[in-house]
């Protein structure tokens, strides 16, 4: 199974300019959780992580609160989520990390009249803010002001407001945290290998070109990777 992710690592450059940006007022998920959304251009994003734990028809998910939960959960292909490190604290401020198969559950996570932004929703959402090609300005406009390690903080001019939540990487293992944001994308059709866009040493790029490395955060089958999830309006 085929899938994409999207990432943010720790930069320390800095710059400033403007964007045609406003606030939205909230949007409130199936548990009543009440999220930030901004546009972004003419799309209209959360600007905080999906913290739900039940799909739209009101079906639980299942919270996982050690390693061999998480795995027997993938091993299984059920949905399931966790906080980083199994820390509410963690979940309070960067919400909840969730596996494939909650991506994909046709049930679905977005509150209603959202989704899980596509690969065509990003794409646009990075010539939006870059106008043209695959940069670091990028990644200093969508990370949030401060939680960055390093230095690493963003001017969060676009609104988007990314956190360095950390994820679970393919070995089941968290990672990161404090350094990248990482967010799910469904898949993209005709990839050969599945794809992580990442912000790495001052550099935007794709773990599908070998000169680029992102970390252990692809993945081929379904695997154990955790991610964060962002939700875009429903056109």
């Amino acid at each position: 199974m085929k899938h994409i992710i999207i990432c943010i690592l720790t930069m320390n450059i800095l710059f400033s300019c403007s964007l045609d940006k406003k606030v939205n007022s909230t949007v409130i998920d199936i548990d009543g959780n009440q999220y930030k959304t901004v546009f972004i251009g003419k799309q209209e994003w959360m600007a905080e992580n999906l913290d739900v734990t039940k799909f739209q028809n009101g079906d639980i998910i299942i919270e996982t609160k050690t390693k061999a939960e998480w795995e027997s959960a993938i091993q299984n292909k059920q949905p399931a989520w966790c906080f980083y490190n199994y820390s509410k604290k963690n979940g309070e401020k960067y919400g909840k990390l969730y596996n494939w198969y909650a991506v994909i559950d046709s049930r679905g996570l977005a509150p209603e009249g959202w989704q899980i932004p596509n690969y065509q929703d990003w794409e646009q959402l990075i010539k939006f803010l870059n106008h043209d090609d695959l940069n670091i300005d990028i990644g200093i406009k969508m990370k949030s002001k401060n939680g960055w390690n390093d230095n690493g903080n963003g001017t969060n001019e676009s609104g988007f407001n990314g956190l360095p939540g950390g994820g679970i990487d393919c070995e089941g293992e968290f990672k990161n945290i404090g350094e990248l944001g990482c967010w799910w994308l469904p898949k993209k059709e005709n990839m050969r290998i599945n794809m992580v866009l990442c912000f790495v040493n001052g550099e935007l790029g794709l773990t599908g070109d070998e000169n680029f490395d992102c970390g252990k955060y692809e993945t081929v089958d379904g695997s154990n990777a955790g991610m964060s999830i962002r939700c875009i309006k429903s056109n």
